[in-house]
Parts: structure tokens; sequence; C-alpha cells
């Protein structure tokens, strides 16, 4: 009789549920089923946790397609279709979350499964500091669809183009500072909340803003970087007009002890300049990733370039694919106009785009939220080098591989 039960609820969730979510949901009570408890109370316990997950997969839906939109602005998925998936998934991570608790798959090879939404669509790259849970998945999913949202209503022809420079000498050290409107708030609810003092913006964060600090670095260190960097990207793979390295401790031999202490020294440099820029202790701030860039245009065409048409210049938002940066910071090498053309900061607010031009020894810094939307606008000749940096407010999240300074490990958050 008990089995005749277990038949009929199979067959209901056959039709319920599609035949993947089916035989997850087998795997899930037949593992149950191993851990001892008579089948009918493990079969109710499986039920009970797919009901569960399915009124979870209906407020996925509504935060993801509430406003009748799907990702790229095109019409939603059928609800039917993404509880199917959205199922699907928390079937596959329970099954494997009980094997591994069990011991039953630590020989074999992960199994093949379907994701909520087509990843490619949404992103290329895995992101680090990604929420892990299926509601940390949702919401990132939520930050994604708005990152391309402000890209279709702000990246547009025919916009004023204003300028943000200061009149002064590059050698000089100044500071100059735009306040602006904090947008909404990103990864609140999965991977750290706002930090008091330092996270920008409400309910108690420095205000969001831009930064052009000039005379950051001076020109003999700007030299010793650019040569260090030619000597560290030799034998790189590129991407269109980019060839990319992560200074950290694993590169240390090939950026030579020279490089990289000068460009550990120039990271604590500008820590430093934008706590100060942003009113942030610089204990609160804490060093999350760099990245030292070059773009040659045209695209080098050697044996170590991987696609000469990569487009290395769309809009995108730092935190929006990262969800651990903060505060972001450029300080370029060289100049525009001397050594390169083109390749100027652009960022794209709902009224105007305004630009920065890159000089050397100069840092230009800003929040990492929407409300900084912004890309680099395309080169025209020469070779344009940038060392990038992104900083987080939770020390949880810090990089563990390049200790800059002063930054000390504080209460982990």
């Amino acid at each position: 009789m008990a089995s005749l039960w277990r038949l009929g609820c199979c067959c209901c969730l056959v039709v319920s549920m599609g035949l993947v979510s089916a035989f997850l949901f087998a795997l899930l009570a037949a593992i149950g089923r191993r851990s001892g408890g008579s089948p009918e109370q493990i079969d109710t316990k499986v039920m009970g946790f797919v009901a569960e997950q399915r009124l979870k997969a209906v407020e996925a839906f509504e935060l993801l397609y509430g406003d009748g939109s799907g990702a790229d602005g095109e019409a939603p998925p059928k609800m039917d279709a993404f509880i199917e998936k959205y199922l699907t998934e928390a079937l596959f991570r329970e099954a494997k979350a009980m094997r591994k608790a069990k011991g039953y798959d630590k020989e074999e090879e992960e199994a093949k499964h379907v994701g909520l939404l087509d990843r490619e669509s949404l992103s290329k790259v895995e992101k680090k500091d990604a929420p892990s849970t299926m509601e940390g998945e949702i919401e990132r999913l939520v930050v994604q669809k708005r990152q391309k949202r402000a890209v279709r209503e702000r990246v547009r022809e025919g916009k004023t183009v204003e300028v943000l420079d200061v009149d002064v000498k590059p050698q000089d050290r100044s500071l100059t500072s735009w306040r602006l409107g904090c947008a909404e708030s990103l990864y609140r609810e999965h991977v750290y909340d706002s930090i008091p003092g330092c996270s920008p913006g409400p309910p108690s964060g420095p205000p969001c803003g831009r930064f052009v600090i000039d005379g950051v670095a001076a020109e003999s260190e700007q030299k010793a970087m650019v040569a260090a960097i030619d000597e560290a990207f030799v034998e790189l793979f590129h991407q269109g007009a980019e060839t990319l390295l992560v200074p950290d401790a694993a590169v240390r031999a090939r950026m030579g002890e020279e490089g990289y202490r000068l460009t550990e020294a120039l990271l604590e440099r500008v820590r430093s300049a934008v706590a100060a820029a942003a009113n942030v202790s610089t204990d609160a701030l804490f060093y999350s990733g760099s990245l030292l860039k070059r773009m040659d245009w045209p695209p080098l065409k050697d044996e170590w370039q991987l696609d000469e048409r990569h487009d290395s210049f769309n809009a995108h938002v730092d935190k929006a694919n990262i969800a651990s940066y903060d505060w972001s910071a450029l300080l370029y090498l060289n100049s525009v106009g001397e050594e390169f053309g083109g390749g100027e900061l652009l960022f794209h607010d709902s009224d105007a785009d305004r630009s920065v031009r890159p000089i050397g020894g100069r840092v230009v810094a800003f929040s990492s939220g929407l409300e900084n939307l912004h890309r680099v606008m395309p080169m025209q000749w020469g070779r344009r080098y940038v060392l990038s940096m992104w900083f987080t407010c939770s020390a949880r999240h810090r990089h563990e591989n390049l200790i800059v300074g002063s930054s000390r490990p504080q209460e982990e958050l």
C-alpha cells in the first residue's frame, strides 16, 4: 500500500514538476531512505521541502520579473518554466548537500544541472564574492538586471558631455570632489549590509561621489611602473586592446621585487588618499582587488592575442559585478594626448555624460554603486597604462594575497 502511495505521489510530481525535477525528487528521497525513517515520513518531508521551494520560486519570480520585463528588457519567461528551473536547482543543491554530508559522492564527478537562467546572457565571468544560496543567487540576478537597465537608460547617443577636470599642474597634490545622490543599494541582503562610517550612502555612511586627486605618483614612479608592467606582461595573453595582470603574491617573481614593492606602495598610498577624500578611516577600508592594465591601439596581433575583436569599452557598475566593491580607484601611469589618444573615463549620468582625462599620477576615485555607471572611451592610438583598484568596507572580503600597509583586519563582517 505504501509503495502504491509513493507511486501516486511520483506520478503527480512528473505532471506538476517536470521530468528533471521529478528525478531529482526521487534521488533526494532515496538518499533520505538510506539514512533511516519510514518511506512515508521521508517522502512527506521531501514533499514539504518541494512545497516550500515552490513558494520561494514564486517570490523570486516576482522579484525578478514583477516589473513585466526580462533581464534585457524583453518579455519575461513563463512563470511555470521559471518555477520548474528553480525547483530543479533547489532539489539539485539539496541532494548534493545530502550526498556530501553522508560521503556518497566523494569520488563521483559532479552532475550537470540546469541553472535558473541562461547565465551566459548575464555574464561570461564567474563573479567573486557572489552569493551562494538560492536567495542570494536571485539577488545577484536582480542586481545584474538593474545594471543592464541603467545601461539601456543612460548610454545613448546625443547626450551632452561635460569634462570633470581641474586646472592644476600634474605634479601638484590636489583634491577635487563631486558629491552625488546614491542609487539603490546592492547586495545588502546576501553579502553584507551597509557598514557604518564606510559604506557609501544611507543610513550612516559617507556621501556617494567622485574624486580627482592629482600628484599621487611622481613622474619617476610612473616611468618605473610602466617599465615593470611591460616586463611583467611579456608572454601574457591579450583580449582585444587589453592585457591584464592581478598584482598579488602569486606573480611577485614575474613583476620583479622592485616592481612588486612599488605597486604595493602605490596601492597603500591610493588607499590612504581615497579614505581621506571619502572621509573614511583608513583602518576601515580594506584592499579587495586590483589590476594592472595596459591598453594597446591598435590591438596587438601576435600569438598571445585571444580575441582581437573583444570589446574593452563596455559601460558597467563595479559593485554590480563584484559584490564586495564599495569604493573604486584608478591611478593613471601616463597621459592622454602624449602617449595615447582616446581612453578617457566617462561617467554615464541621467542628464549628461561626464568625462575625466587620464593624466599621469592622477587618481580618479568614486563610490562603486549604480550612481557611477562608467566606461573607458575607445582608444585611438598608443598605449594607456593604469593601476585599477577596489576597496571594501568588509574585513571578511579583503584580499588575502597582498596585504596593503596598515589595512589590518577588523571584526569579521
